[in-house]
């Protein structure tokens, strides 16, 4: 059986954990907080597959996970899909991590438990973010509705973008109201079972938003 090392509220670890709830690839789960084991969130997820291998980079992961397990392919279609696909991923994956997620995370999560956790945090920093997340959203908003999805089917692009906004979500940051499609396409996400093990999880001293496990929020 494969053996996932993950933090709960890391992005590219729920993106993991989604490809292998759809794909219905049980593992062995080992839940860290990085603060508690020293372990620095950059090495999470980790895959231990049952072939001996450990596999590290949650893009690695999930586009091993796709060729190994091809039951649902996540990363279909002709070849200009396929590029658009892995477009998203990287987009997500590098800009909305950069300008938002990490930010969010470091700002309200990670300082608290910092050698210097008594600092408050920088809410200039989390006001640029979430400005730069109004941008991002609207190209998600966009591409939503011209296609319905980011692909025509269900693909590694929208689980991608559905781990980082589950995050940012979890903290109330995402102004849905203001993008309609995005928050369309978000529920239909969020209510597949794979979904299910992300809305259960909590940060202790950190609650979720009232509307987080509400699938109709």
């Amino acid at each position: 059986m494969h053996r996932l090392r993950y933090f709960t509220h890391s992005p590219f670890c729920r993106k993991v954990r989604l490809v292998l709830g759809e794909k219905k690839i049980r593992v062995a789960e080992v839940s860290l907080r990085p603060w508690e084991h020293d372990v620095p969130l950059s090495s999470l997820p980790t895959l231990s597959t049952d072939r001996d291998v450990v596999l590290s980079d949650s893009r690695a992961i999930a586009e091993y996970l796709d060729e190994t397990c091809p039951s649902l392919p996540l990363i279909a279609g002709d070849a200009l899909t396929r590029a658009t696909i892995r477009r998203w991923v990287n987009h997500l994956d590098e800009c909305v991590w950069n300008d938002v997620t990490s930010c969010i995370l470091r700002e309200r999560v990670f300082r608290r438990y910092s050698q210097d956790g008594d600092r408050q945090p920088d809410l200039t920093a989390i006001k640029t973010a979430l400005l730069k997340l109004r941008m991002h959203l609207q190209a998600v908003e966009s591409a939503v509705g011209q296609q319905g999805y980011f692909t025509p089917s269900l693909s590694l692009a929208d689980l991608t973008a559905a781990a980082h906004l589950s995050v940012l979500d979890y903290f109330g940051d995402v102004p849905w109201a203001q993008f309609p499609n995005a928050k369309e396409w978000y529920a239909s996400i969020k209510s597949r079972p794979s979904f299910r093990p992300l809305l259960a999880d909590i940060l202790p001293g950190f609650p979720p938003a009232t509307h987080y496990a509400d699938l109709d929020f």
